[in-house]
């Protein structure tokens, strides 16, 4: 029993330390369906990068009598956002083990004017914007346990996540009035202090509850779907 059981140890440890060209076919579909899809990302969303707007107005009902959300948004320009690259693709058939990086090397905004007035019930207010904003390498890493089977549905039975950003470079002037205000209050210290600082701090501080989250998302989204 014993050596059966270092046989299969040892056979396992060998089809995991093989080169890439020599992995089995189906453990290269995985792989080539998971480039295939950020491929098909970027020819479409492709189409919209760089994305200008000259003037967009919303009239948005989140929730019925309760939240709404109206505004609009113009003179803006977005850039990179169809940049979306594989670093790493890895699956291992034997394990049913999927390792994946992607990542976006860069995403900027100019923002010239957004202005957006919010209810929520009898309170809210009135938020203004402008400025630019640029995120450098935001990174997604996913380590998938699943069971992938011909005739039978995809089902991820683990998933450890995990998000990272290289760096944020923020400089916007905004602006709140509430409900009731006369003269709207200069929050652009504060803004920029958030972007700038705390939310990099809260994406190292809260790592292991966001991957958490994402990854339950994940999981539940795909077993569903599939």
């Amino acid at each position: 029993m014993k050596a059966v059981l270092f046989a299969c140890v040892l056979a396992i440890a060998g089809v995991s330390a093989m080169p890439q060209d020599t992995v089995p076919a189906q453990g290269r579909f995985v792989d080539l369906w998971v480039r295939d899809v950020v491929d098909r990302y970027r020819a479409r969303i492709g189409k919209y990068d760089p994305l200008a707007i000259e003037k967009h107005e919303f009239d948005t009902t989140v929730v019925p009598g309760l939240l709404f959300l109206k505004g609009f948004v113009e003179n803006s320009k977005f850039v990179g956002h169809s940049g979306l690259y594989v670093n790493r693709a890895v699956y291992n058939i034997l394990l049913g083990q999927l390792v994946v990086e992607i990542s976006f090397p860069k995403i900027s905004m100019e923002i010239g004017n957004y202005k957006v007035e919010g209810r929520y019930g009898d309170r809210g207010g009135e938020f203004q914007t402008s400025g630019s904003l640029t995120l450098t390498n935001l990174r997604f890493n996913a380590d998938t346990l699943l069971v992938l089977l011909p005739g039978l549905p995809v089902s991820i039975y683990n998933i450890n996540t995990a998000l990272y950003l290289g760096n944020i470079e923020a400089d916007v002037e905004a602006s709140w009035k509430c409900l009731g205000c006369r003269e709207p209050r200069d929050i652009s210290s504060c803004a920029n202090n958030i972007l700038n600082r705390r939310i990099p701090e809260w994406l190292v501080t809260y790592e292991y509850e966001i991957g958490t989250i994402m990854g339950e998302g994940i999981r539940r989204f795909v077993n569903w779907y599939w």
